[in-house]
C-alpha cells in the first residue's frame, strides 16, 4: 500500500510540474504581438533577400548564390524596449538549400539581443536552422538574453551555396513570469524533497537528516538536467506554452529611430554562433568525442554522494529514475530519442555502477571513523 501511495504522489508531482511549466509565462500587457507585416517598414535587406506574398500575409525569401554575399535580412520591432523574455511562433521552409563547407553555413534565424550601442555588447541567439528541402511545423520557443533586459532584433541569414529559405510566419510576444510559477516552483521543490525522503524513510541514528539531504541532491540534478534543464532556449513540455489570449486594443507603436541607441544594422553574416546553454552543454559540444565519459561522470558524482548518505541499495533506484527523467524531458521538449540517447542511458548505468564500486572501496578502508560516517 505504501508503494502504491508513493507512486501516486510521484505521478501527481510529475503532472503538477508539467502544468506549472506550461503556465510559467503570460503576455506582458505593455507590448502587442508583433507579426511579419508589422516589421515590414523597419526591415533592412541586402539584394539577395526580398518580400513575397501580400500586404496582410507577407513572407521573406532569402536566396543563396555562391558568387554573391550571403543573403541577410534584419528586422526591428517598432516601439519595443529592453525586455527579459520573448516568445516566438514561426514557420520556416527551404528549397534546394545546399549548405556550405562549415556545419553552421545553412539557413538560420537569430534574435540579436542589444544591451548597448557597442556591437561587442550584443548577443546572437540562434533559434532555428534549415537546409535541403524542408518545411518546419509552426514552432514555438521562449528566448532570453544572457544579461537581461535587452532589446531584441530579428535577423535572418541564408549562408548556403545555393537554394532559398523562406520565413513565412512570425508571432513575437513579450512575456513575463506568472506569480503561480514564482511561488509554485518552491512548493513543488519542497514536495519533491519530501517525496524522496518518504521513499527512503528514517535511517537509524541519522533520522530524517540523510534522506532529506539525498532528496536535496536529487532535486539539484532535476533542476539542472531535467526541468528547466541546461538549455538556453525554453520549449514547452509538449503542446504549447499557455500564455493566454492576445490582449486586445494594443496598437503597434509608431517607429521612432531614437527609441533606443543603436547603430544601423550590418547586412552581412555574423558568422559562427557561440555554443548556447549551460556550461555542461558547452563542454559537451567541445568534447563531443568524450560524450560517453561525460554521461558516466554526470551520474557517477551524485550517485556516489547519495550512496554515502543512504547506502547504495537505496541509491540505485533513485539514480535510475533520474536517468530516465533526463531522457524523458528531452523527448517532451522536442529533442527526440535515438540510438545515441539509448547509448547515453547505458553510460548513465555505467556511472551508477562505478559509484557503487567506489562506495564499496571506501567502506573497505581501515579508517573506522570514515566507515562509521558512511553507515546509514
Amino acid at each position: 500500500m505504501r508503494r502504491l501511495i508513493l507512486t501516486g504522489i510521484f505521478c501527481t508531482l510529475a503532472v503538477a510540474l508539467i502544468q506549472l511549466w506550461q503556465h510559467r509565462f503570460e503576455r506582458s500587457p505593455e507590448f502587442p504581438t508583433y507579426r511579419l507585416a508589422d516589421l515590414r517598414s523597419q526591415s533592412s535587406m541586402n539584394p539577395a533577400a526580398g518580400w513575397s506574398g501580400d500586404e496582410s500575409n507577407p513572407a521573406v525569401t532569402l536566396r543563396a548564390d555562391q558568387q554573391k554575399p550571403p543573403a541577410v535580412a534584419v528586422f526591428e520591432f517598432p516601439g519595443i524596449r529592453a525586455v527579459s523574455v520573448l516568445h516566438l511562433r514561426y514557420h520556416i521552409s527551404s528549397r534546394k538549400l545546399e549548405p556550405g563547407r562549415k556545419k553552421w553555413e545553412d539557413g538560420r534565424g537569430i534574435i540579436e539581443w542589444h544591451s548597448g550601442s557597442d556591437a561587442a555588447s550584443w548577443e546572437n541567439n540562434g533559434f532555428t536552422s534549415i537546409r535541403k528541402d524542408a518545411s518546419s511545423e509552426v514552432t514555438a520557443c521562449v528566448l532570453r538574453p544572457e544579461t537581461p533586459p535587452a532589446v531584441p532584433v530579428l535577423r535572418l541569414e541564408n549562408l548556403g551555396i545555393s537554394g532559398e529559405m523562406t520565413f513565412s510566419m512570425l508571432e513575437a510576444t513579450v512575456l513575463r513570469e506568472r506569480m503561480i510559477w514564482k511561488i509554485g516552483r518552491w512548493i513543488l521543490m519542497a514536495a519533491w524533497i519530501a517525496w524522496v525522503a518518504a521513499c527512503i524513510g528514517p535511517l537509524g541514528k541519522w533520522g530524517w537528516l540523510r534522506p532529506v539531504l539525498a532528496g536535496l541532491v536529487s532535486l539539484l540534478m532535476v533542476i539542472y538536467f531535467v526541468v528547466p534543464g541546461p538549455w538556453k532556449i525554453l520549449h514547452p513540455l509538449g503542446g504549447k506554452f499557455q500564455i493566454g489570449p492576445e490582449i486586445q486594443n494594443l496598437q503597434i507603436p509608431a517607429f521612432s529611430p531614437h527609441s533606443w541607441n543603436h547603430p544601423a544594422p550590418k547586412l552581412e553574416s555574423v558568422g559562427k554562433l557561440p555554443d548556447q546553454g549551460d556550461i555542461i552543454l558547452r563542454i559537451k559540444h567541445l568534447a563531443e568525442h568524450f560524450r560517453p565519459f561525460l554521461h558516466s561522470l554526470l551520474l557517477f558524482a551524485p550517485a556516489l554522494v547519495v550512496s554515502c548518505l543512504i547506502g547504495w541499495r537505496r541509491m540505485v533506484p533513485l539514480m535510475v529514475l533520474l536517468a530516465l527523467a533526463i531522457e524523458a524531458a528531452q523527448v517532451r521538449f522536442g529533442y527526440g530519442f535515438d540510438w545515441l540517447d539509448a547509448f547515453d542511458l547505458f553510460n548513465d548505468s555505467v556511472g551508477i555502477a562505478l559509484a557503487v564500486w567506489v562506495y564499496h572501496q571506501i567502506r573497505k578502508t581501515k579508517s573506522g571513523a570514515l566507515v562509521s560516517l558512511l553507515e546509514p
